[in-house]
C-alpha cells in the first residue's frame, strides 16, 4: 500500500475505528479501573477522609498507568488488564525520566528570553532606566523576539517528541533513546505529523464547542458529558496515535544506535532549561534577601502578594 495512504488521516480513522472496536472491552477494562478508584475515594470522603485520600492519589497513579497499560494492550496480543497494567507498572521510572528530559527541553526553548526578561526588570526597578533606555529596550525587543521564537521552538520539540512513550514500550528504547528515535522518526515529516495530530483534536473539539453553545445554562450537565466524552474518546486516541507512530515505522526504519549526535542534544538542551531555572531561581533568592536591587525586591513582594489574592 502507497505510505501516503497508510498516513492520510481518513485511514488512520479507518485503522483505529478497526482496534477500537476489536479491543473495545479490554481497553475500557483498562480505562476503568482508575474511574472506579476515584468513585470509591468520592464515596469515602466523608466517612474515612484519609482512605479517601489516599486512593485520589491511587486513582491518579492508576490514570497514568493506564495510558500505559492501553499501547501495551495494542502492542501484546492475548493481554488482559491486569497483565497490561503490570507490563505499564514496570516503565513508570522511564516514563518519568522521559518526562524530566522533555521538561527540561521545553524550558530550555523559553530560557533565553527569561533572561532577557529578568536583566530588562533588573534595569527598569533598579532605578537605570533613564540612563539605559538604550539598552532597556534593546533587551526587551531582543526578549519578546526571542519568547515567539521560542514558543514556536517548544511546539516544534512536543511534535518531535510526541512518539516517545510508544517508541518506549512498543520498540523497548529506554529513556534518551526513546525521544532519539521519536526525534529521528518525526524529524523531516514535522508538519505532516503536526497536521495528522491536529485534525483528531479538531474532530474531537468541534462537537463540544458546538455543546458548550447550547448547555451555557446548563454547566453542571454539559460537564458530566465532557468527561463522559472524554472517557469515551481516550482509547481510540490511544489507537489513532499508535496507527500514525506504526504507519510511520513501516514508511521510516530508524537505528537509535547510530543517532548518538541527537541523544546529546537531546540531553544537552534538558541540562541548559534546567540551569537556567535553578539560576533564575537563585536570582530571586538573591533579590529577596539583599537590598541590591531595592525596586526590584520590592517589585517582587508586590507581585508575589498580588498572586496570593488571586489564588484564595
Amino acid at each position: 500500500m502507497n505510505p501516503q495512504n497508510i498516513l492520510s488521516v481518513r485511514f488512520l480513522l479507518g485503522r483505529s475505528w478497526e482496534i477500537y472496536k476489536t479491543k473495545f472491552a479490554l481497553l475500557f477494562g483498562i480505562l476503568s479501573a482508575p474511574l472506579v478508584v476515584m468513585v470509591l475515594s468520592y464515596l469515602l470522603s466523608e466517612l474515612l477522609p484519609p482512605l479517601s485520600f489516599v486512593l485520589l492519589i491511587l486513582a491518579g497513579l492508576l490514570g497514568w498507568a493506564s495510558q500505559l497499560a492501553m499501547i501495551y494492550a495494542l502492542k501484546t496480543p492475548g493481554v488482559g488488564v491486569l497483565e497490561a497494567y503490570k507490563l505499564g507498572l514496570s516503565k513508570i521510572l522511564s516514563v518519568i525520566w522521559i518526562g524530566i528530559l522533555i521538561v527540561g527541553n521545553l524550558a530550555s526553548a523559553i530560557a533565553l528570553p527569561l533572561i532577557l526578561a529578568f536583566v530588562a526588570l533588573s534595569i527598569k526597578e533598579a532605578g537605570m532606566l533613564e540612563s539605559s533606555k538604550t539598552l532597556f529596550f534593546t533587551v526587551s525587543g531582543a526578549g519578546i523576539l526571542l519568547a515567539v521564537l521560542g514558543v514556536i521552538f517548544a511546539i516544534y520539540l512536543s511534535i518531535l517528541f510526541q512518539f516517545s512513550t510508544y517508541s518506549l514500550i512498543i520498540d523497548d528504547h529506554k529513556g534518551v533513546n526513546a525521544l532519539s528515535a521519536s526525534t529521528s522518526l518525526v524529524k523531516g515529516r514535522w508538519f505532516m505529523v503536526f497536521v495528522r495530530i491536529l485534525a483528531m483534536v479538531v474532530i474531537f473539539t468541534i462537537p463540544v464547542v458546538i455543546l458548550d453553545m447550547f448547555m451555557q445554562d446548563q454547566q453542571g450537565l454539559f460537564n458530566l458529558i465532557q468527561s463522559a466524552f472524554g472517557y469515551i474518546i481516550a482509547p481510540f486516541i490511544v489507537a489513532y496515535m499508535y496507527s500514525l507512530f506504526v504507519g510511520m515505522k513501516e514508511e521510516k526504519v530508524v537505528n537509535v544506535e547510530e543517532n548518538v549526535n541527537q541523544r546529546d542534544w537531546v540531553v544537552g538542551r534538558a541540562a541548559f532549561g534546567f540551569a537556567t531555572i535553578l539560576a533564575l531561581l537563585l536570582f530571586l533568592i538573591v533579590v529577596q534577601k539583599t537590598t541590591y536591587f531595592p525596586g526590584l525586591k520590592e517589585k517582587l513582594g508586590v507581585m508575589k502578594a498580588q498572586s496570593s489574592i488571586y489564588t484564595k
